[in-house]
């Protein structure tokens, strides 16, 4: 292992060998969901996906909206199902893919790890979700893929898209994982398609109304202890308040990592990740055990 690194190509100077759930990973909570110029209700990152990639991100949670046209069906990615005209649409799936696919082409020591879902239904008849899953199947048959059950190493997962399923249980949606909704904290079992353990805290409402922000920080840091080897940490920061109004705490976790150096974070999900470049540098640099 080398100590010399970059946040363009961070991964690229860790061992081949290193299990991907070993890595501590930032991710980006809804990363297609961008306003570039505020803050918004369905906004949740302010900086294109290039960018987010280019700063150390290696997790793109992806929202998804079908939208049939004759007989193809277009991917929006999305936040939430509701929004009148449009408003909770983002980019179409297909330029982040591209996007994704340019980043790795110049970085091949790279990986990113993708989580995909559908938000939004409402476009479409239950009739036609088998035909609209296939073309689904189809657009990612075409990119460079990892879907394998097995939990992989980095040199495996070098130059391609890990892909997690939040779907269905298909394989060929990528590697399955149901999350129950509002979760405080709970490991999920291994299944037929997914043959390691995932511990998930993704507490997001009825957080009450003193303090959301503390009791979600709570839970966020509370989650570390969980991580254990060969089970993968995935760990919401993000929260709302009543009234679609958001929680945030990249500042306040921040302060924590930087007074108490944990050893094993997992894989953690922000929203406006790339705001906080000092929180991005401790989840990297803790990859490498070097000062800050």
């Amino acid at each position: 292992m080398t100590t010399g690194w970059t946040h363009t190509r961070w991964m690229t100077a860790l061992s081949d060998d290193i299990p991907i759930s070993e890595l501590n990973i930032p991710g980006a909570h809804n990363a297609a969901a961008i306003n570039t110029i505020r803050t918004t209700r369905w906004a949740c990152q302010r900086d294109p996906i290039t960018q987010q990639l280019n700063r150390g991100i290696r997790i793109l949670d992806l929202r998804l909206k079908p939208l049939p046209r004759d007989q193809q069906v277009e991917f929006k990615t999305c936040h939430g199902r509701l929004g009148l005209f449009g408003a909770n649409e983002f980019q179409p799936f297909d330029e982040v893919a591209k996007e994704c696919i340019d980043f790795l082409t110049e970085n091949p020591g790279e990986t990113i790890i993708m989580t995909i879902q559908i938000d939004d239904w409402r476009r479409t008849r239950p009739a036609q979700r088998p035909h609209i899953l296939q073309q689904l199947r189809d657009i990612l048959g075409r990119l460079p893929l990892l879907t394998a059950p097995h939990l992989p190493t980095l040199g495996e997962c070098r130059g391609k898209l890990y892909l997690i399923n939040r779907i269905n249980d298909d394989p060929a949606l990528g590697v399955p994982l149901a999350i129950p909704d509002n979760t405080s904290g709970i490991l999920l079992a291994p299944t037929t398609h997914r043959h390691y353990q995932v511990y998930v805290q993704d507490r997001y409402k009825a957080l009450g109304y003193r303090n959301p922000e503390t009791q979600k920080l709570n839970l966020t840091i509370a989650a570390f202890d969980h991580k254990q080897p060969g089970a993968v940490l995935l760990n919401f920061a993000s929260a709302t308040r009543p009234v679609l109004r958001f929680v945030y705490i990249t500042r306040e976790l921040t302060a924590h990592l930087s007074q108490s150096h944990p050893s094993h974070l997992g894989w953690i999900l922000l929203d406006y990740a790339t705001d906080n470049h000092n929180l991005l540098t401790l989840f990297i640099a803790n990859n490498f055990k070097l000062p800050i």
